[in-house]
């Protein structure tokens, strides 16, 4: 995780964004994104589990594509064939969460007030 904040760290135009999912009885998740300015994903960290020990892993499925992209991928997979709404996996979730901070918050700091 350090490695991803140092290489970004002098970089303008670049912004991290994270978002949890917590369970009583399941495990857990933790999405960090790197996302440009033109809402792409330049890079995505996911870590899940039960343990403190866990670590985050790269998931290149999502590298280069566009945040929106990426969120209507994963509410596609909120329905099943039937159409009937189920629980997301906590890594979905996460990196939902993420996504939607990344929207918002770009999103925010383009519009200018005059």
């Amino acid at each position: 995780m350090s490695e991803i904040v140092s290489t970004y760290r002098e970089k303008k135009g670049y912004y991290l964004f994270s978002g949890t999912e917590r369970r009583k009885f399941r495990p857990g998740a933790i999405a960090m994104i790197v996302v440009d300015s033109n809402y792409i994903i330049q890079e995505c960290h996911v870590v899940n589990g039960f343990s403190v020990f866990s670590k985050f892993k790269e998931i290149n499925k999502y590298k280069g594509q566009h945040i929106g992209t990426v969120l209507d991928d994963l509410q596609e997979c909120k329905t099943n064939q039937k159409g009937n709404y189920r629980r997301l996996p906590a890594i979905n979730t996460a990196l939902s969460k993420a996504a939607e901070n990344a929207l918002l918050s770009i999103s925010t700091k383009n519009i200018s007030i005059f």
